[in-house]
């Protein structure tokens, strides 16, 4: 920067003020994205044509096929989401005509879901996504409510385990060492991806992906994981919240819904150093900023490089 110029707060701030003055083709209908990103401070935004149903769902066969693909970051068969919202943007550079100055930026969001896999005698992960029909919705609500369960009673088994072998530490330490190393299981949690792709004017040949994963934890379901009555009885009350916007959600319940937040008793794991940081609602709705801005710094990054 030189030095008679602009001065900024954080290095956030810099990024965001190096990329806005771009044109943007968001590959979405979505108001509410174009809404954030305006947020942030772009205001020449426009949404793309209607992204085919079949893009995200070929995407979707593919990765569950393969259990993820290579990628320029990172080869993770979890972070599907990702490779979606770079289809999304690939999309868009193969059927639209657009400015040779503009971004295109992609999203994607889904919960996953760990369920015991019998033949492994382990857990697996699966994306879940939206049902076509009300009933299907609430067998899918129930079901993720029951397998959440199962890894609940797992998880209070290796909580126990760690108890035991981390005896020896003073007990302020055993404490720490648990709460950082149970924010890290996977199993007994809900978990929601979102991620951000796109592409940019100095390099159409590559797409950037970034994905933010976060880990819900029900106290609701924690507390019913052994009484498979109650929990019949939760999986009701979460579907009749739902109603008929269950088809509109992947994996059929809105996070974002306070009564369902409440009735489950959700919170976010974090690892104790990182447990000051809020993830807002707008990370559940289908916009990460987290994994934007991770977009936007490599891509800026790879700009000085050329």
């Amino acid at each position: 920067m030189h030095e008679g110029g602009p001065k900024f707060h954080t290095p956030t701030e810099e990024i965001l003020a190096y990329w806005n003055k771009y044109p943007v083709v968001l590959a979405s209908q979505s108001d509410f994205r174009k809404s954030q990103l305006e947020s942030l401070g772009f205001s020449d935004v426009s949404k793309s044509e209607r992204i085919p149903v079949a893009v995200e769902a070929d995407k979707s066969k593919e990765l569950d096929a393969s259990q993820g693909i290579p990628s320029y970051y990172a080869d993770d068969g979890r972070d599907i989401v990702r490779h979606i919202a770079g289809a999304k943007v690939q999309h868009i550079l193969d059927h639209q005509t657009i400015n040779p100055e503009s971004i295109v930026i992609g999203f994607d969001t889904a919960p996953l879901i760990w369920h015991y896999d019998t033949e492994e005698d382990d857990f697996d992960f699966e994306h879940l996504e939206k049902p076509t029909t009300i009933e299907e919705g609430r067998r899918l609500i129930q079901w993720v409510i029951s397998i959440t369960a199962k890894g609940c009673q797992v998880r209070e088994e290796r909580i126990k385990r760690l108890q035991t072998q981390f005896a020896s530490l003073p007990e302020d330490m055993v404490q720490s060492t648990i709460k950082n190393l149970t924010a890290t299981l996977d199993i007994g949690t809900i978990s929601v991806e979102s991620a951000a792709a796109g592409s940019f004017p100095n390099n159409r040949s590559k797409v950037l992906g970034f994905s933010e994963e976060i880990s819900l934890f029900s106290q609701t379901i924690n507390e019913m994981k052994n009484d498979s009555y109650a929990l019949e009885i939760l999986g009701d009350k979460v579907a009749e919240i739902m109603g008929d916007r269950v088809t509109q959600i992947s994996g059929g319940i809105d996070y974002t819904d306070l009564a369902i937040r409440d009735l489950l008793k959700l919170s976010e794991l974090k690892i104790e150093i990182l447990e000051n940081t809020i993830t807002g609602t707008d990370h559940y709705l289908g916009f990460s900023q987290t994994a934007f801005i991770l977009l936007l710094a490599h891509a800026r990054a790879d700009e000085k490089a050329i």
